[in-house]
């Protein structure tokens, strides 16, 4: 599969069955019209596409009908259905979410949530996963939300992403640190650190380490 969103609006979607030497016609993944419009469904950038040993296609969003979510296919791209991740915000200028899928083809969405502060507070962006099941009737199951930073006290995180093993395994990388404030700007005073986090019980339990 090759995906790509048209600059900040809908993203069409190619197969190639002759291992890339040529692509069939796109197909709409979403329109576009994401951030809460009428009809809309996703918009704007777009993960890396993965896809389940079950045959699922999942390419993750952080812009559907304001959650961060992104679509998915069950028939090798003809059509694709919309799913929304619970609770899970984007920031403004965040990093794109990423799908870890294991063996079952449990999928493990990771992202960066835009956290609820008190007013006048600064941002902060946690590095969050949550755990997918996809149901007969194409709805997802969500488990085991968790903040993947806090037992080091991360309030900060960005370009997070996860890769899936054998059943129940699962890892999620990315940079982060313990200062609050926006994480583009100069002003930051903040030292970056790349942590991974795995589980070896379906997202259960994470064991969390500072691997700079």
């Amino acid at each position: 599969y090759y995906c790509s969103q048209d600059i900040v609006g809908p993203a069409s979607c190619y197969r190639s069955d002759t291992v890339g030497a040529s692509y069939g016609q796109p197909t709409l993944a979403y329109n576009g019209r994401g951030g809460g419009v009428p009809g809309g469904t996703c918009g704007g950038l777009h993960g890396h596409l993965n896809v389940a040993p079950d045959g699922t296609a999942w390419l993750p969003v952080k812009s559907c009908s304001g959650l961060q979510g992104g679509v998915f296919s069950t028939d090798m791209g003809t059509t694709w259905i919309t799913f929304q991740v619970p609770g899970a915000i984007s920031q403004q200028q965040g990093a794109d979410p990423s799908i870890a899928i294991d063996a079952d083809s449990t999928i493990y969405y990771s992202y960066v949530n835009n956290e609820p502060v008190t007013v006048g507070n600064p941002p902060e962006g946690h590095a969050r996963v949550q755990v997918g099941h996809r149901n007969p009737d194409n709805t997802v199951t969500w488990t085991n939300n968790l903040d993947l930073g806090a037992t080091h006290g991360i309030v900060n995180a960005a370009h997070i992403e996860a890769v899936g093993g054998t059943s129940g395994r699962a890892a999620v990388g990315f940079f982060a640190t313990d200062r609050p404030g926006d994480y583009q700007a100069r002003s930051l005073q903040g030292t970056w650190y790349l942590y991974i986090a795995t589980t070896y019980d379906s997202g259960a339990n994470w064991a969390i380490v500072n691997a700079t």
